[in-house]
């Protein structure tokens, strides 16, 4: 009996299922907009800067300029740096008995030198020089800079100039000029409104900065000012001290006369573009690795669940300063170049429509390694700030999966 309920039940079911014309699915779709948020502290900042100042401390070590120091100042809120150039230190030394000129390249007193030795004093014929380094003039290296800053110029630097020494500064005057160059063409030049200075008889704490580190928040007050735009190319420093003719010298004056000269930079990393469009990118792995596929594929035909459910994708990244608004994020890989305008906020858009998904999943753009960087309008200003962070990274994607059985 029971055996018989059993049979007549399947094929009730049976007859439903052929009366309902019903087919078995052959396949599966998922659809959905799921958003994943993880938080994730990555100091981008620190690798700006540093890569900035790397390339100064490079191209310093390429022209073996061991008498450059840069500094980074503590307490800043915009990045800032302190750039140390010592351009002349030396003493006069003479034999009180058998007294001979100074072995100073280009300081020449001819035949007054003897004059000099043997009387109180002399006036000079004519100018003569103590130091004079137009012939070999000092570089400030900043196009490593200008490579990754490309139509920025700095703003809010200072250029300071110091002479000191002992009493013989009291007679010398300076001439001193700024070339700047590109690709070794000068492109700009200072005028003659450096010559001729009487120096300040100033030097800077460079000694004191190198033990403590420069504390302060804005740059030294004392000094000489140049000034001169600086925009990512090489400085060339040229300059000349000399005691100008007519002048009276006297021997002691030279005995044992210290004379130095140095030029400090106070250099804070805030830009203005002076281009219509101008550009920073992000140092190579900022965001994401600059060498491994962003999709996890190890090559270009590879199998990836993402790029198979992702159709199209918007990513948020989220900062806790965000020296960026108002700029266009470009961000490029092998054959693809997307664009998205950064919010009046501390983020990032990172948008990817699903034609770009088509590009990035065709094997000949692979592998997907995204790069980053910023387009600005001219006239705009950029400040890094000393520290920055991604906080957040807030991905939300449109997904459709389908599964055949």
């Amino acid at each position: 009996m029971k055996k018989r309920v059993v049979f007549f039940t399947l094929l009730l079911l049976g007859l439903i299922f052929f009366a309902c014309e019903f087919n078995i699915p052959k396949a599966v779709e998922f659809k959905g907009k799921p958003t994943v948020r993880f938080r994730q502290e990555v100091n981008v900042g620190e690798k700006f800067t540093s890569i900035l100042a790397d390339e100064i401390m490079k191209k310093q070590d390429e022209n073996e300029m061991d008498d450059m120091t840069i500094l980074t100042c503590k307490n800043t809120e915009i990045y800032t740096d302190i750039i140390h150039m010592k351009l002349f230190d030396e003493i006069f030394e003479f034999d009180n008995e058998q007294p001979e000129p100074p072995n100073i390249p280009g300081f020449d007193l001819g035949e007054q030198f003897d004059d000099l030795v043997n009387n109180p004093s002399i006036i000079l014929s004519e100018d003569r020089d103590i130091i004079n380094k137009f012939g070999t003039p000092m570089e400030i290296p900043f196009s490593s800079i200008g490579s990754i800053l490309e139509g920025f110029e700095f703003v809010g630097h200072k250029i300071k100039l110091y002479v000191s020494g002992s009493d013989i500064i009291d007679k010398v005057f300076i001439d001193i000029k700024f070339d700047t160059k590109e690709n070794g063409e000068v492109v700009e030049s200072t005028n003659d409104t450096y010559f001729g200075k009487k120096p300040n008889k100033e030097e800077s704490d460079i000694e004191i900065w190198k033990i403590d580190g420069y504390t302060e928040t804005e740059p030294p007050s004392n000094g000489f000012d140049i000034d001169l735009p600086l925009n990512g190319k090489d400085l060339d420093v040229y300059f000349r001290v000399y005691i100008p003719k007519d002048e009276e010298l006297k021997f002691e004056e030279l005995k044992d006369a210290l004379i130095k000269v140095e030029v400090v930079v106070w250099l804070p990393f805030t830009f203005e573009a002076k281009e219509e469009e101008a550009t920073i990118g992000f140092p190579d792995d900022a965001l994401f690795s600059s060498t491994n596929d962003l999709f996890g594929r190890d090559k270009p035909d590879a199998d990836s669940i993402m790029i198979d459910i992702i159709q199209s994708l918007n990513l948020e990244i989220k900062f806790d300063k965000n020296p960026f608004k108002n700029s266009t994020l470009i961000i490029t890989s092998k054959g693809i170049e997307l664009e998205n305008k950064i919010k009046d906020d501390n983020s990032f858009p990172f948008n990817v429509s699903e034609d770009d998904m088509k590009k990035i999943n065709s094997p000949e753009n692979w592998p997907f390694t995204p790069n980053f960087k910023m387009k600005f309008s001219q006239g705009d200003i950029l400040q890094l700030p000393n520290e920055f962070k991604v906080t957040e990274f807030i991905f939300n994607a449109n997904v459709k999966y389908r599964v055949d059985f």
